[in-house]
Parts: structure tokens; C-alpha cells; sequence
């Protein structure tokens, strides 16, 4: 570890000692137009789900920063949100309907991903990842759901349909034995990343709650302290391991004019304060 990383890794342990996560501000400049041009995108977004009752939750790291920050998470540069996977063809069909872009990981089956705007190497995108439900099994039938899939997703390198087959085929064969009183949605049916759990009580999701996230109520678990604390532990702390994707920082100035141009167009109201290089 050379000097310079030194200097980082003692400043943040030194932060940690001070503020809390929730205590630093906003992004700023272009990150922070991005953020608020995405924010009224899912707002559309998610008036299409309601008018066509398609439940919808904040997700992973916007969860995180509904309950946290009130908003995102100041580094964070895409939308997640989750479907129950019986509403993803409906939601396909929304989309295309509408004239949405969207495209999919992997394959077909793989996750959903709606693109706002792009430049020539950067994608701004909301995230939609379907759970699959499983119904009426043992206790010891969640344990095995959740080991089907971190099995997976140790198995697997990279989504495929095989993966996405093979994790159907598990969950159906579980659903058969019907021999319990749980009820449970998995996460990551449509795509391979390492979890600490992949399986969700349905008490825990359902009925949804709402949370205000950038100034708008969006819907979010009905236990979302459990539901985070599954996922990130102590989630109110700094993490071990700061991932600050940051991509925007890595655009090229001919790049960053571009997206500047494609949020102007888009949305014609933006705070130009938002739009700064």
C-alpha cells in the first residue's frame, strides 16, 4: 500500500469516528442533475405501475438511500427498484407499449434495465430486478431456497438462461412439496451477483409501505429495517468497503457535453445548476 492509499484508508477510518453516512450531503454538479433527472423518470415510471397495478419497492442501494439519506446515496449513479417477476411481462409489454427503451442482462429472462438517456459509453438507467414468489413451504424449504441460489450464483460466473432455468427449476421443485406455512420472495432469478440472502419473507415485503426519496413518496418493504439489515448488516454505518462507482468522473469532456445536451433535451426545466460541467 503505497502512501497516497494510506492517507485514504486512514481519512475514512477517521470519518467514521465523526459523521454517520447520513450526515454527508448531496452529490453536486453533473452527478447530482443526473440523480434528479433520474428521480422524475422513475416518477413516470412508477405512474405507469400504479395505473396498471404493477407493485413496485425501492431497492438495494435507493432503499438504502430513501432510509439513510433521505434521497441517494451521494455516490450512487443508477435507480433500483423491484417487481414480483408474475408482473414482468406485463411490465415488458408497458414498456414496449409506451416506446420505453429497455434492454436485458444476459438473455432474454435476464434483468431489466430502462434507459433514461446515454452517451456514446455511459448508460444513465433505472434498475428493475423480478423476485420470484414460493409459496406455502417448510421452514427447512427456506433454507433450501436460499442455498439453491448462493449455489448459483457460485456456480455461474456471469447470468445465463441455463443459470436462470436451473434457478426456476430448484424453485418449482420446492413449490410442489407445498408442506408448510411460508411464504417467501428470491431475488436474483434474473441475474447472478453474491447476496448475503436471497430469499425475503413475504411479511417482510408485503403490504408496502412508502418512504419519501428526493422529495417523493415512493414504495418501499413494510419491514425495510429488516430487509436492509439482511442485506448490509449495521446499513445506518459506513460500510467496510466504500464502492463509489463514480463513472461520470471517468467521462471525457466531448462525453460529458454530450449527456449535458441529452438531460437539456429531456427535461427542459432542469435547474441549470444541475447541468454544470
Amino acid at each position: 500500500m503505497d502512501r497516497l492509499e494510506k492517507e485514504i484508508a486512514y481519512l475514512t477510518r477517521l470519518v467514521s469516528f465523526v459523521h454517520s453516512p447520513s450526515s454527508i450531503p448531496p452529490a453536486q454538479g453533473l452527478m447530482r442533475g443526473v440523480q434528479l433527472i433520474m428521480v422524475e423518470k422513475l416518477k413516470e415510471l412508477v405512474s405507469l405501475f400504479d395505473a396498471h397495478g404493477v407493485e413496485y419497492w425501492l431497492d438495494f442501494g435507493s432503499l438504502l438511500g430513501a432510509v439513510r439519506h433521505g434521497g441517494f446515496v451521494p455516490w450512487d449513479e443508477d435507480l433500483d427498484i423491484a417487481i414480483r417477476l408474475q408482473d414482468r411481462p406485463k411490465v415488458i409489454n408497458l414498456l414496449q407499449k409506451e416506446g420505453i427503451e429497455y434492454y436485458t442482462h444476459g438473455s432474454a429472462n435476464g434483468l431489466l434495465s430502462v434507459v433514461l438517456f446515454k452517451t456514446s459509453s455511459y448508460v444513465v438507467h433505472i434498475d428493475i430486478m423480478a423476485y420470484a414468489l414460493v409459496e406455502n413451504i417448510s421452514d427447512a424449504d427456506v433454507d433450501q431456497a436460499n442455498e439453491l441460489m448462493v449455489n448459483l450464483n457460485r456456480k455461474y460466473a456471469c447470468y445465463s438462461e441455463e443459470y436462470h432455468e436451473e434457478a426456476m427449476a430448484g424453485l418449482a421443485s420446492l413449490q410442489k412439496k407445498s408442506g408448510g406455512n411460508r411464504s417467501l420472495y428470491v431475488r436474483c432469478v434474473d441475474s447472478c451477483l453474491l447476496y448475503p440472502t436471497y430469499t425475503v419473507p413475504q411479511e417482510v415485503l408485503f403490504p408496502l409501505a412508502s418512504m419519501p426519496f428526493e422529495g417523493t413518496s415512493f414504495k418501499i418493504p413494510h419491514c425495510y429495517e429488516e430487509y436492509l439489515t439482511a442485506l448490509y448488516k449495521d446499513y445506518m454505518q459506513w460500510p467496510p468497503v466504500l464502492h463509489t462507482n463514480y463513472i461520470i468522473n471517468q467521462l471525457s469532456e466531448k462525453e460529458r457535453l454530450q449527456l449535458i445536451g441529452t438531460m437539456k433535451q429531456q427535461l427542459h426545466d432542469a435547474p441549470s445548476s444541475c447541468l454544470r460541467k
